[in-house]
């Protein structure tokens, strides 16, 4: 049997072993977690000194919420690279590209046809009106600096221009 005394001895070393024993895993645990922060914030700086990424590919979709059907579609065609905006029934409305003869913008009907454009014409800018045969009626441009107005009939005949 142990003596009253030894064994308050004994508790009150017990005592300090374990609080010197909870201090030990206290100061490895700041340790720890500051070691941690500065690997992260070294790592952030790394990844900010890098070149940014590039996404490399033929063909982007963007999708509506909830990912049911394609909002916009960017893609490299025939023509040249497109980025087209599609209609909730996912039918293109909205042609953005850059061909040959440079930039155009595209305002598409219900059947995804092309009804008016802004882009370059023979060099020079100019909005054109299409008919529902898809010919061109109208066509407002700048040659050689000059503002033309053109009308044409169903056979591609002027019936006006200005000046």
């Amino acid at each position: 049997m142990m003596a009253p005394q030894e064994s308050k001895d004994l508790a009150a070393r017990l005592y300090r072993l374990e609080q010197s024993h909870r201090w030990w895993q206290f100061g490895t645990l700041l340790f720890a977690a500051v070691a941690v922060l500065a690997l992260g914030t070294e790592s952030q700086k790394q990844a900010a000194a890098q070149e940014p990424r590039t996404v490399a590919a033929q063909r982007f979709v963007l999708m509506s919420p909830g990912g049911r059907g394609a909002g916009a579609v960017m893609e490299f065609t025939s023509r040249g690279p497109e980025l087209t905006f599609l209609d909730p029934g996912e039918k293109p409305r909205l042609r953005i590209g850059v061909d040959e003869t440079g930039p155009g913008i595209h305002l598409l009907d219900a059947r995804g046809a092309k009804r008016a454009s802004v882009a370059f014409f023979s060099g020079e800018p100019a909005f054109v009106l299409y008919d529902t045969a898809l010919r061109v009626r109208a066509v407002v441009s700048l040659v050689k600096d000059k503002p033309t107005i053109t009308l044409l009939d169903e056979n591609r005949r002027k019936v006006f221009e200005a000046p």
